[in-house]
């Protein structure tokens, strides 16, 4: 269904009349500064980047293509699978666009150190899905867990490195932005010392 006609109003509306929080999600191809500016200007405060490095739904469709059999559909798939704003860059986009908003990072997720980068960068939580899928595939709940639980440890360990007491100051901890990263972000027109105090300013979000 690619029928968005009236979706802010619409969007307006769930956030007025539901009792609990609305979160946007993107499907794979991340969200971007003017995106979540409109969505905060709505009263939207919960944000699950998706950005582009994990699964996203042009490469689903790609799947499915390849199930029915339809190659042009597929090629065509595969080729823009790659489309959207990168998990890092959106996170930072979307903290620049509301500053008090709870951050979700998905899209690329495999590890603890992604978590690590993703909560240093500005994002209030993580969220993976590919490699617990996997983990259930091969060993069922129990693998799961252990994933988990590796995640968490190496998270842990970060705030060892870095001295940090809670998750709170691993947020604040001192981040050293390379290239393509750091062009990208000034590219798009944000102060990046500016940044990262916006980034820390309000904690406890979620």
């Amino acid at each position: 269904d690619r029928r968005f006609r009236g979706f802010i109003e619409k969007l307006e509306k769930l956030v007025d009349e539901l009792p609990v929080p609305v979160v946007v999600k993107e499907t794979g191809h991340g969200l971007g500064y003017s995106v979540a500016l409109t969505l905060c200007s709505i009263g939207i405060r919960y944000f699950d980047v998706s950005g582009a490095g994990g699964t996203s739904w042009i490469r689903v469709e790609a799947y499915r293509a390849a199930l029915r059999g339809d190659e042009p559909c597929r090629a065509a798939a595969e080729a823009m699978a790659g489309w959207g704003i990168p998990t890092a860059l959106s996170i930072v986009e979307v903290r620049w666009a509301a500053p008090h908003a709870c951050i979700i990072a998905s899209g690329g997720v495999r590890n603890a150190m992604d978590a690590v980068r993703a909560l240093a960068l500005g994002a209030d939580l993580v969220g993976l899905a590919l490699p617990v899928l996997k983990a259930y595939s091969l060993g069922g709940r129990q693998a799961v867990r252990t994933l988990l639980e590796s995640i968490a440890r190496g998270v842990r360990m970060a705030m060892v490195l870095t001295g940090s007491r809670s998750l709170d100051e691993l947020k604040a901890a001192r981040v050293h932005l390379l290239e393509p990263l750091k062009g990208l972000i000034e590219a798009a027109g944000i102060d990046l010392k500016l940044y990262m105090s916006v980034r820390t300013a309000h904690r406890n979000r979620c």
